[in-house]
């Protein structure tokens, strides 16, 4: 994306937003992101996650484990619960809410 910003979209918040079917205002912006899918050891951190934070959105927790793992903000309209999951663990990143 313009200014050097990489977004990166973990492919269950995709699969969340896709809801429905192909949306071609969302195709747009994913050409300039990059998608990124669940690795094992990540989902392994997603499970800690989960267990620390008493939050149970999976997706969510994914969010923040690839926040909190590559140094990222978050954009999302669920601050309340990137916040316990982040917190849980280490002090939040920068959260941003749509």
């Amino acid at each position: 994306m313009g200014r050097g910003v990489k977004v990166t979209v973990p492919a269950g918040a995709l699969g969340e937003a896709w809801r429905g079917g192909p949306q071609a205002g969302l195709s747009m912006l994913l050409k300039g992101c990059v998608v990124e899918a669940l690795t094992e050891p990540q989902a392994r951190e997603v499970g800690v996650l989960i267990g620390r934070s008493g939050v149970a959105d999976t997706v969510d927790a994914a969010v923040a484990e690839g926040a909190l793992r590559r140094r990222d903000a978050v954009v999302t309209s669920n601050r309340s619960d990137i916040e316990r999951l982040m917190a849980s663990v280490a002090p939040p990143m920068p959260i941003h809410e749509v």
